[in-house]
């Protein structure tokens, strides 16, 4: 592989890495307004974290 062919394979890589972040950045806004809709609209707020406690009958159960 020739220099020019390696450093165009490299602008490739970073130009599909950009449009990649740019999505991503973009799920990310449309999630924040996602959650802010539910939450001011409907009272959810999936953003709490919520400790799910274990099962009193699967404290003592083993796989057999």
């Amino acid at each position: 592989m020739t220099h020019q062919e390696e450093v165009q394979l490299l602008r490739d890589k970073i130009k599909a890495l950009e449009n990649a972040l740019k999505l991503s950045n973009i799920k990310a806004e449309g999630y924040e307004v996602m959650m802010g809709i539910l939450k001011d609209e409907y009272g959810i707020d999936l953003s709490k974290k919520v400790e799910a406690e274990q099962s009193k009958n699967s404290k003592n159960v083993t796989r057999k």
